[in-house]
């Protein structure tokens, strides 16, 4: 590892570090940075004994791999909701109560109101950007114009229906899957904070749920479960939970590249957290 510092006089000298393979920095406090991070993950890599790894459960794992293998015969790299939901239900997830209807379905009646009409497609994964969700449904005829209105935007595509739900607080997790190190989760402060306060932080597997408290304590997100200035904290327990439930899928689900819960909406009361939608990418 090297530290060179002189801009432009030092380009050849950067581009040989580069070409035999030695990562250079620009400033002293960059490389530290870096070994610190390459220090912490390396003590995971290595953990003790006493410290048990996650336990594989080849069940789940085998079930996740042939709905893996159905979506890719259909030349697919990404998965429907309903087949996300199936994934969520096996590691002890909670998804909101959905509808899915095949394009040529008719409208039912029996939802609740108000609700959320969504297109479920596996080429367009941004729905929001491309304007497929329609909010604050109030009725049936509602709905209906909502679904038809999602068809002709989107022909031959699924629409999902969900009650809307409570806002509390919205967090956002993860799996991002590195070549080298791995996968990594992430989790930490969502809806229209993800991008102003970025406070999100990351598990390196394998962590227990007793580890998993922890770090969420020590998170930056740590102050919901410690009960900031006299506010009820959060479920710890049952964050760990889900966090754990995510851990898990990270290591026995090798052919998920990433996996996006955005939100996961959590109250400090006995509300059951809930995930609202999901984006699983292989």
């Amino acid at each position: 590892m090297a530290v060179f510092i002189g801009g432009n006089r030092i380009e050849s000298a950067v581009k040989n570090l580069s070409e035999n393979n030695i990562p250079n920095f620009s400033f002293p406090n960059q490389a530290v940075t870096a070994l610190n991070k390459y220090y912490q993950w390396n003590m995971y890599q290595n953990k003790e004994l006493e410290i048990a790894k996650e336990i594989i459960n080849e069940d789940k794992k085998s079930k996740v791999s042939e709905i893996v293998r159905l979506v890719r015969s259909e030349g697919r790299r990404a998965l429907l909701f309903s087949e996300a939901e199936k994934i969520m239900e096996m590691y002890d997830i909670k998804t909101v109560e959905t509808g899915l209807l095949t394009p040529n379905e008719e409208v039912a009646s029996g939802y609740s109101f108000p609700a959320v009409a969504k297109l479920d497609s596996a080429k367009i994964l941004h729905k929001t950007d491309k304007q497929g969700v329609i909010l604050n449904i109030g009725s049936q005829d509602e709905l209906i114009k909502a679904v038809n209105r999602i068809r002709s935007d989107f022909p031959g595509e699924n629409v999902v229906v969900q009650p809307m739900q409570d806002i509390q607080t919205e967090l956002i997790l993860g799996i991002k899957r590195d070549e080298i190190f791995g996968p990594i989760v992430v989790f930490g402060l969502g809806g229209i904070y993800t991008e102003i306060f970025k406070l999100v932080d990351f598990i390196i597997p394998p962590m227990n749920a007793e580890e998993i408290k922890k770090r969420l304590l020590e998170s930056k997100i740590g102050f919901l479960f410690a009960g900031a200035r006299g506010k009820k904290p959060y479920n710890i327990d049952e964050m760990a939970r889900i966090l754990s439930g995510i851990v898990s899928l990270s290591q026995e689900a090798e052919d998920i590249k990433e996996l996006d819960i955005n939100p996961l909406l959590i109250y400090n009361s006995n509300k059951n957290s809930v995930v609202v939608d999901v984006k699983i990418i292989f």
